[in-house]
């Protein structure tokens, strides 16, 4: 077994540990490889050893890589998403998890609108302060974005996600992700129709913390690739 299956098998052990100790059913969480920066040999490696969900966070970068993996395999766009990239994004990725204001929502349903599909987003919360940290800031201007975003025809809203601060302070992290989850449920209610199912929170340093928190799917690289290259 190559190293990367050995990694994979151990993050599906710790979070069938992790959802056991909450009550949870380890089912309802999904595995995304964070494989930004990774080679194609190293996606393949993954995808021989079970993962079907990757994330990426350049535009083109993934698109190239899109066409090389299996056709059963997805690509997400978890990155900050540039006005400029809009167009080759959209069709281009099964969700487009990092929308972070109105203005890029706006722009991801006219090019939906004029390719006549409907692209499946998440919406992106800043629950930290950090200044490098993207996505709504506010409840209020979160708010105020959803009501008009969840009326755009070409875009399906399918849950939130967030980054938790890169600190070591475990409570700051979980306040963090409650923060998220809060908003999360606080959405479904005022949407009920909507297909809000997805709440991504977590990657390799914290994913415990959000798997107790609630994410239906986290994002892990380092831990299954390797630190970065």
């Amino acid at each position: 077994m190559s190293t990367i299956a050995e990694n994979i098998q151990n993050i599906y052990r710790i979070i069938a540990e992790t959802a056991g100790k909450c009550g949870r059913n380890p089912k309802d969480i999904s595995l995304m490889a964070v494989s930004k920066t990774k080679p194609m040999s190293m996606l393949l490696e993954a995808y021989d050893a079970g993962m079907r969900l990757f994330g990426e966070n350049r535009v083109q970068e993934a698109v190239d890589k899109r066409k090389e993996l299996p056709a059963d395999a997805e690509i997400q766009l978890i990155g900050h998403l540039q006005s400029n990239k809009t167009k080759l994004s959209v069709g281009n990725f099964s969700c487009i998890q990092s929308v972070d204001s109105l203005k890029i929502a706006r722009k991801i349903n006219d090019q939906a609108l004029t390719l006549g599909i409907v692209q499946d987003i998440l919406l992106e919360v800043k629950t930290s302060e950090e200044e490098a940290k993207s996505g709504f800031s506010g409840e209020a201007l979160y708010f105020d974005s959803v009501k008009e975003i969840m009326a755009m025809e070409n875009i399906q809203v399918k849950g939130l996600m967030t980054i938790a601060p890169f600190v070591d302070d475990e409570k700051i992290i979980r306040q963090s992700f409650s923060q998220c989850r809060l908003i999360f449920e606080k959405t479904k209610e005022i949407y009920p129709h909507a297909p809000l199912s997805v709440l991504s929170m977590g990657m390799s340093g914290d994913y415990r913390i959000a798997i107790e928190e609630g994410a239906t799917l986290i994002r892990v690289g380092s831990s299954i690739f390797g630190t970065r290259s």
